[in-house]
């Protein structure tokens, strides 16, 4: 490169820091990484059974594990189906839903008061 160094060449500790939507503590969330999609109760309730199914499947063998992977597969399956239908009805997009479905089933489950 003639005589100059490309970002590639600096060593990491020389290199611009890459900053998050949270990289200065205390800073409001970036409106890109937190789409505001409003969340029915039967979304994330369907949420919370897949993922109770799914921890199911932990230690299981043989034809208990072939029926609860079973079960975890069609809780799944519900999930998605229902956050595609709300995807479409609302004209969100269907993984800001799916995002926001996740991280409200998340926070109910560390919710101590609920």
């Amino acid at each position: 490169m003639c005589g100059q160094r490309g970002v590639r060449d600096t060593p990491p500790s020389l290199q611009p820091p890459v900053l998050g939507p949270r990289a200065r503590p205390g800073a409001p969330p970036c409106p890109a990484y937190t789409p505001a999609v409003d969340i029915p109760d039967e979304l994330i309730n369907l949420e919370r059974i897949a993922e109770q199914e799914r921890a199911r499947v932990a230690g299981l063998a043989g034809e208990e594990y072939d029926a609860q992977w079973k079960a975890c597969r069609e809780a799944s399956a519900a999930v998605q189906a229902a956050i595609t239908a709300h995807a479409a009805e609302s004209g969100a997009s269907r993984s800001d839903v799916e995002q926001a479905v996740k991280r409200a089933a998340r926070r109910i489950e560390q919710d101590p008061t609920e």
